[in-house]
Parts: structure tokens; sequence; C-alpha cells
């Protein structure tokens, strides 16, 4: 059963479909999500920038041949994941998770939760690169795990499943460190 934002999704979808100036709504609604998806993959607001504009002008010359307007959001992560890949495939490197969040974080102001950030985030750059991307998808996107499954290309109990155990793998690695 669809939820009312996916229906109204749907419906704005189509009418957008029809009439371009009608995706404004959809604009509106993703932009932020997509730009914090974006950045969180390659740390830097100027790319970041660039990638969701070309991930939005793509989804927006690509709307009218969306066969499934119910499954927006998770055609659009699929969109700028295959952006941000691009720019990395143009870059000819990976940019490291740990290394460039840690240097990002050292330039701003002192926290003191700064170690537990960072090592935070050690902790998720060492993970396999599809836990990552789920963690990416439902915290920093929002996606619900159908919209992550449909990014994912994979089933909801599967990526439910590999949430749930992400999550629980996560808590008791703090465990131990705090222990």
């Amino acid at each position: 059963m669809a939820d009312s934002a996916t229906e109204s999704d749907k419906f704005t979808v189509l009418q957008a479909m029809h009439d371009p100036t009608l995706f404004t709504p959809l604009y509106q609604k993703y932009l932020l999500p997509v730009y914090k998806y974006v950045f969180s993959k390659v740390f830097d607001a100027l790319v970041a920038e660039d990638i969701t504009s070309q991930t939005f002008m793509t989804a927006l010359q690509s709307l009218p041949a969306l066969r499934q307007p119910e499954r927006f959001s998770s055609w659009l992560f699929s969109i700028a994941h295959n952006k941000t890949m691009d720019w990395f495939r143009q870059q000819k490197h990976q940019v490291q998770l740990e290394q460039e969040s840690e240097g990002k974080f050292i330039a701003g102001d002192a926290d003191p939760q700064f170690d537990e950030v960072v090592w935070l985030r050690k902790i998720i750059g060492g993970l396999d690169k599809t836990d990552q991307e789920i963690l990416r998808l439902r915290f920093v996107a929002n996606l619900t795990f159908s919209e992550t499954a449909g990014v994912m290309m994979s089933t909801e109990n599967k990526v439910k499943k590999r949430y749930y155990r992400l999550i629980e793998h996560l808590r008791n690695l703090m465990e131990v460190d705090h222990d």
C-alpha cells in the first residue's frame, strides 16, 4: 500500500510529465535531500551543487520516459548516484571517506564531540560500499526502505534485513569501544 507522500509525488510526476513547468514542487521537495546525499559522497560543496544540478536536469529531461511515477524518489536518487559515480570516474580516483571527511572537519571549529564523529566516520568508511550506501540513503537522504530498495535494485526485505544487521553491528562496535 502506498503512503500519501508517494501518492502525492505520483500525481505531481504525472502532471510534470505533460507540463515540465509543474516539476518545480518535486525540485523543491528533493533538492536538499539529493544535495545532502551527494555531499555525503564527495565532501565538496561546489561539486555537490554541480552534481545535484546535473541530477535534476537529467530527471527533468528524462521524466517523460519514467515508467513508474510512484517510484520517482528511487529513480531520482539512482540518477544522483550515477552522476556521482560519473564524477568519480572523471577524477580517475576514489576519494576515501575517512581522509576527506577528517580534513573537512578539522578545518571547522572544535567540537566536544569531534572525536566521536571522527571515530564514527572511520567506522562507516571501513564498511562495505553497499552498507555505506544504505546508511546514506536512509539517514542522509531520508528515504524509506522501499525507496532505498528501489535505488539499490533490491527487495525491501533484503534492505531491511541488511540495515538492521548493520545497525546492530555498529551498536556492538560502539559498546566495545566505550567499555
